[in-house]
């Protein structure tokens, strides 16, 4: 079974013109039975849903327009397999988006990417695997995102913040502690969230076995900040989906010998080492510098600003 995954984006529609885009309501008015599974549910097409944890507050009080109106929404693409013909669908929708809307993102909004094997899951092993190398790499991986999303702890805490390991604490060597489970449901006790695990930058409440939902079976990464760029997203969509199948393919004895490398450690290594272990091309390498250093630079002026 090859990883897929699939982007749910966050955004502000502020005029509305006519792009032919399916609703939620209208998802499920076409998939009604008993034996059906809800079209906005199977995620077989794009669906846009509304979405109650985003806000334009402070967009709305400097609006000029008095009959501006803003909807807080969702889109959710359908299951995607990485690769070129995932960026051609996404490149089009956003494009299609941008042009037809006025839309934006701020602050609150999210790129939340699901990542999974289809109905399978992921199993216990390569959960293991996944959520130990996260605990290690949270840090570096968050250097790649705005620093904002490490402050916006009510939609994507950090593991160290949220998750059972980082705030129960443990006795003894953590690696033994990681690597100690023996089932997925323990790996989630470990590393799922100890209050509103939904919540969680690495929700993997989603596994719980027996499973809840007949297709969600995946981890979600919730940490990345809203995002309206192709290229952005299919890059740290590509990262996420590469990084789930390495924890697939390695040897667990090669993963330990690589984690002991890095767990006490807490500088001197990047997420350049990440992406080197699990084989990313030059290309995306250098795709993140770029993209990091304009990061850090828009971060420094709007500091600046304030």
């Amino acid at each position: 079974m090859s990883t897929q995954f699939g982007n749910l984006l966050e955004i502000l529609l502020i005029a509305e013109t006519g792009v032919k885009v399916r609703t939620e309501l209208e998802m499920e008015e076409m998939e009604k039975g008993a034996d059906n599974i809800p079209e906005s549910e199977s995620f077989t097409t794009w669906v846009i849903g509304t979405d109650s944890s985003v806000d334009f507050f402070e967009e709305q009080r400097l609006e000029k327009n008095q009959d501006a109106f803003y909807c807080c929404l969702e889109i959710q693409t359908p299951v995607l397999k990485s690769g070129p013909g995932s960026l051609i669908e996404i490149h089009r929708m956003l494009a299609a988006l941008q042009k037809h809307f006025n839309v934006l993102v701020n602050r609150t909004c999210g790129l939340h990417v699901h990542v999974g094997r289809g109905k399978e899951g992921i199993g216990h092993l390569p959960l293991q695997q996944l959520m130990s190398t996260i605990w290690v790499f949270e840090t570096q991986i968050s250097e790649l995102l705005h620093k904002s999303r490490s402050s916006f702890h009510n939609h994507c805490s950090p593991l160290y913040m949220n998750s059972n390991l980082g705030l129960r604490g443990f006795r003894g060597n953590i690696l033994d502690i990681m690597l100690g489970t023996n089932s997925v449901n323990d790996v989630i006790n470990i590393f799922g969230g100890y209050q509103k695990s939904a919540r969680i930058s690495y929700n993997i409440s989603n596994l719980i076995q027996p499973f809840a939902n007949p297709v969600k079976r995946t981890i979600e990464f919730r940490q990345h900040q809203g995002c309206l760029d192709p290229e952005t997203v299919l890059n740290w969509a590509g990262f996420l989906v590469e990084l789930v199948a390495w924890a697939h393919k390695i040897d667990h004895q090669d993963f330990k010998i690589f984690l002991t490398k890095y767990i006490n450690q807490k500088e001197g290594f990047s997420v350049e080492d990440l992406f080197k272990e699990i084989g990313l091309r030059e290309s995306v390498f250098e795709f993140w510098r770029d993209k990091v250093a304009k990061l850090r630079a828009a971060e420094k002026e709007e500091e600046n600003k304030k």
